[in-house]
Formats: C-alpha cells, structure tokens, sequence
C-alpha cells in the first residue's frame, strides 16, 4: 500500500476507467451554468473526454466536448463513463 504524503491528488476510482477520448455522461452539476447549457444537457447528457486539468490544487476536474461542439469542464463526481 502506497503511504500519501499530503501533497498528491488523493485516488479517484470514477475516473481510473476514464481517459481521453473517452465517452463519458454528464449525471450532475455542482455550480449555476448557463441554461442553454442546462438544455444541452436535458437533451444530450453524454460527451468526450479532450482532456483532464488540476482543480483547487487537489481534484482533478474533466473536460468534456459536447454535442453541440462546445467544451467545458466538470468535477470528477460530476460524471460517469457512458
């Protein structure tokens, strides 16, 4: 077992399966986001992992390419791989 130190992102099981390009479906959103975005979401929760980004300097926050072309990130917790 690896001891952590502090420093490290702690272990995230939701995204060990997830890489990019994957597909993944958006299931929540913590913050307020514009609701045509809510709308694309209502209609089509699923999208592509482009890539991965640092969060608070801990988490680790997912960015997604949705239908409509347009990207924007989420927490962790925020999806699941479709």
């Amino acid at each position: 077992m690896k001891r952590l130190t502090g420093s490290e992102p702690l272990p995230t099981p939701q995204l060990e399966s997830i890489e990019v390009g994957s597909k993944v479906r958006v299931t929540r959103v913590r913050d307020r986001i514009p609701q045509g975005m809510v709308d694309l979401l209502k209609s089509d929760a699923f999208g592509t992992v482009t890539e991965f980004r640092t969060v608070d300097g801990k988490g680790i926050g997912v960015v997604v390419e949705l239908s409509d072309g347009s990207s924007s990130w989420f927490f962790e917790d925020e999806i699941v791989a479709a």
